[in-house]
């Protein structure tokens, strides 16, 4: 009990200590502190293969002819080599095939599939033009 002297009159209050509640708050705490530690490090190690799948060409040439395989969209050898090649680094670009990436990574294989299957059949009957160049020349 504690006393206390207010304008002439003795105001009693009742105290209870409060040090076990303030440690388990520091418990609470502590497993908040190791947990945004574990959030952190998977968050870096995300980064750190998004950053290595997005540098890597021969990474973005196998993904995208993996999923023309799929549907066997993939017909010769030139086919494999040269305008598989050709359609992922002048058609899709680094851009194209990180967003191709994003798309799998929220829906399925079978989506990003039909995305690939789309964008080759127009790669493949319709030439790209380049624009700028002299007398607009078909690459």
């Amino acid at each position: 009990m504690l006393k206390v002297r207010r304008l002439g009159a003795v105001h009693r209050y009742t105290v209870q200590c409060v040090l076990p509640i303030n440690l388990f708050n520091e418990k609470i705490f502590l497993f908040v502190y190791f947990w945004m530690m574990f959030i952190a490090a998977l968050t870096a190690y995300s980064l750190a293969l998004w950053i290595v799948r997005f540098a890597v060409g021969n990474g973005r040439r196998r993904y995208v002819k993996r999923h023309l395989r799929f549907v066997d969209k993939l017909a010769d050898d030139h086919d494999r080599r040269v305008t598989a090649r050709k359609f992922v680094h002048e058609y899709l670009g680094e851009d194209g095939v990180f967003i191709l990436r994003l798309v799998a990574h929220n829906t399925n294989t079978i989506t990003v599939t039909e995305f690939v299957v789309a964008l080759w059949d127009n790669y493949k009957t319709k030439p790209m033009v380049v624009k700028g160049a002299p007398n607009d020349v078909d690459v």
